[in-house]
């Protein structure tokens, strides 16, 4: 494939030069698109004529419920392959493929002229349909409340859309250096105490075609972590809702195209059954859910 077909993106960050340089040196012509474009990289192109259509009004968060567009790059590809990291959040308890996707949206908030908005999950009003436990920093601006299982959560509509899950190709995952949060720099307390990595670096990566599946396993993995302390609440209600999408335990019609053709499953959830085997139905013999494939 010509370089100059291959797009690597973020709508919402700036691409550094510690990942600019290397792929440049090995890859040149591949795209860079970012928030803001610069030196070997391109600022992204909103599509308007797409805008994603959540399933519920996003009505808590102040300054959201803004329209939500994807960027050019992603109507226009053929096929996605979503590279999350592995890590946890103070919102969301975990960041894998999913919650990937809030990159991949551009938002423009009416109270600030209708400019595109670098925070867009903000301004699109999903922060508080994605709070896993109540989440306090003495800003009432940036405070959310646990929501409980069984609710509408937004990153469904991102899974499913058929410009995201449905082009998306291949999943993955790098665990090469987890973090317990998002933003948190790589330090020695970084080292996972669990098995089997036992005061080591994760040094692992993960990859599925099912992105409800991989993001399952990724979320059994930091369960087990002492050091991940954010991972608790209703942290695995969007991957009950995705695999039961069809007939999701929240009664939400999820139609993110708002065609009137609700979603079926997005994929395969279920958890393993001990931190020790690590070993799901396929793996067991006991169902058609998820088998982990290990070296």
């Amino acid at each position: 494939m010509p370089p100059a077909q291959i797009a690597l993106y973020d709508m919402s960050k700036y691409i550094p030069e510690t990942l600019l340089n290397p792929v440049q040196a090995a890859f040149p012509g591949v795209r860079l698109i970012d928030w803001e474009g610069g030196p070997g990289r391109q600022q992204y192109e909103r599509d308007s004529s797409v805008m994603i259509h959540w399933s519920e009004d996003l009505t808590i968060e102040r300054a959201g419920g803004n329209p939500a567009f994807l960027p050019r790059c992603v109507t226009q590809a053929e096929y996605v392959i979503n590279l999350g990291n592995m890590k946890g959040h103070r919102l969301a308890g975990v960041s894998f493929c999913a919650k990937n996707h809030f990159g991949s949206i551009s938002v423009s908030r009416a109270d600030r002229g209708g400019v595109p908005w670098q925070t867009a999950p903000g301004a699109a009003g999903l922060h508080p349909y994605i709070s896993v436990h109540d989440f306090r920093i003495g800003n009432p601006r940036w405070e959310s409340y646990e929501r409980p299982m069984g609710t509408y959560n937004p990153i469904v509509d991102l899974m499913g859309h058929q410009h995201l899950g449905e082009k998306t190709l291949l999943f993955m995952v790098d665990g090469l250096y987890a973090t317990s949060y998002e933003n948190a720099e790589i330090e020695a307390r970084n080292r996972w105490q669990s098995s089997p990595f036992n005061g080591d670096w994760t040094s692992s990566l993960f990859i599925s075609q099912d992105g409800v599946a991989i993001d399952s396993v990724c979320l059994d993995f930091l369960r087990t972590e002492p050091t991940m302390d954010q991972v608790y609440g209703s942290v695995d209600n969007y991957l009950h809702e995705a695999a039961l999408a069809h007939n999701p335990p929240s009664g939400t019609s999820y139609d993110p195209e708002g065609d009137g053709v609700p979603l079926g499953s997005l994929g395969a959830h279920e958890h393993w059954n001990n931190p020790i085997d690590k070993a799901y139905s396929r793996n067991l013999g006991t169902g058609s859910g998820i088998e982990l494939v290990k070296p």
